[in-house]
């Protein structure tokens, strides 16, 4: 009698892992547009100026599961090049906090309260005299913001092993206002003169602004 005909051994189909998917960790990359009101036409004529703006924060409280506690830091870089004898530049450094809402796997409502300082930087070249006069000014800066992110929904990226199940990118609208002290500049010679040069106003520069942010989040 002959044997019974055995077939070819399949090897074991490892399961498959579920990692953590929880993601606390958020950086982002983007800019602003902002508005800032009246003030002096020495200073700039502009209406909107655009920002450069870095961002970090990370998860500390989940009351309920649909609602996060998140703080950070953020850096916001201002430059205005109001024409070639003029320049305005701003950095602002904050920390925030942020409740977020997560309304669905993809959609997240927040709002946003951040505290920090802006150093402001202004300088004019006299062209005619080969003379440059520049000021700097600090100041308290805060912001209150409210907008959304739009995310990849969790374990989009997970492989079978469960890595990358926290690794979503999405991205940021917020609109909002940034309530910053104004900067009173005076204009200082930065170099000797065989003609003495006086210090003089450049004015006051009204910082507060209203803004709209948009920028791209990656969370893991």
């Amino acid at each position: 009698m002959l044997p019974p005909r055995l077939g070819p051994v399949e090897p074991a189909v490892e399961p498959r892992r579920h990692g953590d998917a929880t993601a606390p960790f958020a950086l982002g990359i983007g800019g602003s547009f902002l508005w800032p009101g009246e003030q002096d036409y020495a200073l700039s004529e502009q209406k909107r100026t655009g920002a450069f703006e870095l961002f970090a924060t990370y998860d500390v409280w989940t009351p309920v599961p649909t609602l996060v506690l998140a703080a950070g830091v953020s850096l916001r870089n201002e430059s205005r090049t109001i024409d070639y004898d003029y320049d305005l530049r701003q950095n602002i450094v904050q920390a925030e906090l942020m409740v977020r809402q997560v309304a669905t796997p993809w959609l997240h409502p927040h709002l946003r309260v951040a505290v920090g300082g802006v150093i402001t930087n202004f300088s004019r070249t006299d062209s005619a005299a080969g003379v440059k006069y520049e000021d700097t000014a600090g100041g308290v800066a805060s912001t209150f913001g409210a907008g959304f992110t739009l995310r990849t929904p969790p374990r989009l990226f997970e492989t079978r092993k469960g890595h990358l199940a926290s690794l979503s990118f999405g991205v940021l609208v917020e609109g909002g206002y940034a309530l910053n002290q104004d900067a009173e500049l005076e204009a200082k010679p930065t170099q000797a003169s065989e003609i003495e040069r006086a210090t003089f106003s450049f004015g006051s520069l009204e910082r507060s602004a209203a803004y709209l942010r948009i920028a791209g989040v990656v969370r893991f």
